[in-house]
């Protein structure tokens, strides 16, 4: 943000404001992810980007030239495959001093699905080091990300609003207790080993499901982990097999295609004698075809269906979310004046150049006189001037610094308007990008092709009413997982 002037930018989508159905078709994986960076920062006016993508939200910050988030909005839609005019109801845009709140509150929990829950931290600060790899993150995104992780771990260590807390898995978990009863003796099938998979396969031990069963693309993992949870690993040929022997199935991979099909879920249910068979779907993109809830005798819930155990994972916590939000502003409001202390920058640049400039000309009026002096007392001069030029300075760069991060960008128009500073300012650079093209034997231009014209800023979004079940599934390009 130091050479221009750039606004602070999040454009997305979450559980809030579109169904899981909406969400997978913009989700990205983390083969993906790095691409999508690199696809962004390269369309015109982006500057920096960082993309937090969750089972439940996917969101672009990004560090723009004004007017620009359109571009980010038509990359989502591109992303989707999804009508532009339905996916625009669901989308949100933030700006400036908003973005950076918004931030520290997904990262304190705040705005999860699951109040309180401490995954999206440790994903927040993934995707910061995501773009890092990716060379997308400048000094000023950077500085964003480092506070929000700040304001999650203070939440967490100042209120109680983690404790206690509930994971996606775990509420999964109390759906099957739910549908169940008693999970004793229940024989319980889990489709992959990541993160939420595996907490979810831990708390079920704690239940006492049994047999534990547990499949993974990489069985090698699937191993390892029913060792460690007393279970039975299988290998995905395995899977359809064991549907004939669950009670409940709970799936959680990263696969981009369903992993069990309408086929696979009626060729086992003729195996089954009439038993009821409940699927758990917490995976983003969804694993389970849900053409499958069409099937007799099969109950299948999806992410979105959790509700009822979110709602009870909140109770007791309700009254942390006061704490937990002032501290949340409090980081935003810190990193926001340094963001916006930045921004007094190129300002700040060009007052100095404008005086510099004075000093060199009164010098050079003056320079036959000058010539006069022995050596040292030239020097002496000059020193003397420079050192008048920046105690002048001194007190200005402290003064607008203060007043811009405040927002008071009255002070700093009229700075501008009284030394002509912009033109000066962007005249000076003009020149020097036309001489260093010519050096470098390249035709010059005075524009930037990043840096076009603002775009005319689109309707307000928001929530859209519910249900958003797509008319037609969109033709998603599901690659096949790789091994």
């Amino acid at each position: 943000m130091e050479d221009v002037g750039l606004q602070l930018t999040c454009v997305g989508i979450n559980h809030s404001s579109a169904c899981v159905e909406v969400r997978e078709c913009i989700g990205l994986s983390s083969d993906r992810l790095t691409a999508a960076l690199k696809e962004i920062h390269a369309l015109p006016a982006v500057q920096q980007v960082v993309v937090v993508s969750t089972c439940n939200r996917t969101e672009i910050y990004a560090a723009l030239q004004e007017g620009s988030a359109q571009r980010l909005r038509e990359w989502l839609v591109q992303q989707s495959g999804l009508d532009g005019s339905f996916l625009h109801r669901h989308l949100y845009e933030l700006r400036g001093r908003d973005a950076a709140v918004h931030l520290c509150c997904v990262a304190s929990g705040l705005n999860s699905q699951v109040l309180g829950e401490s995954e999206i931290l440790g994903q927040v600060k993934a995707a910061s080091q995501a773009a890092s790899s990716a060379a997308t993150i400048g000094p000023e995104l950077d500085k964003l990300f480092a506070a929000a992780v700040r304001a999650g771990k203070r939440v967490r260590s100042e209120t109680a609003i983690g404790r206690g807390a509930f994971s996606i898995g775990r509420c999964a978990v109390e759906t099957a207790k739910r549908i169940l009863g008693s999970l004793k003796g229940r024989a319980i099938l889990i489709l992959g080993a990541g993160k939420v998979a595996e907490n979810a396969a831990r708390h079920l031990q704690k239940w006492g499901a049994d047999p534990l069963l547990i499949a993974n693309r990489t069985y090698a993992r699937a191993e390892e982990l029913a060792r460690e949870l007393g279970g039975r690993a299988l290998r995905y040929d395995q899977v359809v097999g064991a549907l004939r022997e669950a009670d409940i199935v709970v799936s959680s991979t990263s696969a981009p295609h369903f992993v069990l099909s309408r086929e696979q879920v009626s060729e086992a249910m003729t195996h089954r004698d009439d038993r009821e068979l409940f699927l758990i779907d917490i995976a983003v993109p969804r694993d389970i075809d849900p053409q499958v809830a069409a099937i007799p005798g099969v109950h299948l819930y999806d992410i979105d269906d959790l509700g009822g155990e979110v709602e009870v994972a909140a109770e007791g916590r309700v009254g942390e979310v006061e704490a937990a939000r002032r501290i949340a502003h409090q980081v935003a409001d810190e990193v926001w004046q340094w963001l916006m202390a930045r921004e007094a920058v190129p300002l700040l640049r060009a007052l100095r150049n404008h005086f510099h400039r004075v000093q060199r000309e009164q010098l050079a009026k003056f320079s036959g006189r000058l010539e006069r002096l022995a050596a040292e007392d030239r020097e002496w001069v000059e020193q003397l001037a420079e050192s008048i030029v920046n105690r002048l300075l001194h007190e200005p760069a402290i003064n607008l610094k203060a007043e811009i991060a405040r927002g008071n960008e009255s002070v700093a128009q009229a700075v501008a308007l009284v030394y002509d500073l912009v033109a000066r300012d962007q005249d000076e650079r003009a020149i020097a990008r036309s001489r260093s093209a010519a050096r470098q034997g390249a035709s010059c231009h005075l524009g930037d092709s990043r840096h076009p014209e603002p775009e005319p800023a689109l309707p307000g979004s928001g929530a859209v009413a519910w249900p958003c079940t797509l008319a037609t599934r969109p033709g998603l390009a599901r690659e096949e997982e790789s091994a």
